[in-house]
């Protein structure tokens, strides 16, 4: 059996399948089997880009509708409905799995690479050294908003 597709956001905003990254629609097949293209203008990029830093998987999972571009939240006890528990396997929707923090930390180090004033630049960089990195990041772009 292959495995579950896997959603990523490319820079550019565009939702597509794992290695498809660059191509802005979602294949899908309907019941009778044929592919579309799920657009991603129809798509709820805030609500998919919240599922992406989730972190929670092990008490719900977030999901996808192929067809439709609908998100929703699948918890054991009562499934995509909150009140029928539903088997995961049973469901024709796609996981969305949580970008590892990995990600998150590489983003802060491209942003503060890329800050044009140098100083400020530095000061980012040096924030997200080591444990506490995320607090120090937020801390230095909340607090001096108006430099970046």
């Amino acid at each position: 059996m292959a495995p579950d597709p896997v959603l990523t956001i490319d820079w550019a905003g565009s939702l597509a399948a794992e290695g498809e990254a660059d191509i802005p629609w979602l294949p899908t097949t309907t019941a009778t089997g044929v592919d579309t293209m799920l657009d991603v203008r129809h798509l709820d990029l805030e609500e998919i880009a919240t599922a992406l830093q989730d972190q929670s998987a092990d008490e719900y999972r977030w999901l996808i509708d192929p067809a439709s571009g609908e998100i929703m939240m699948w918890t054991a006890d009562g499934g995509i409905d909150g009140k029928t528990p539903v088997d995961l396997d049973e469901l024709d929707l796609v996981p969305i799995e949580a970008l590892p923090p990995s990600v998150w930390h590489r983003d802060m180090v491209d942003f503060a690479e890329r800050v044009s004033d140098e100083q400020a630049g530095r000061r980012l960089l040096r924030a997200v050294q080591g444990r506490g990195a995320f607090r120090r990041f937020r801390t230095n772009c909340t607090t001096r908003i108006r430099t970046y």
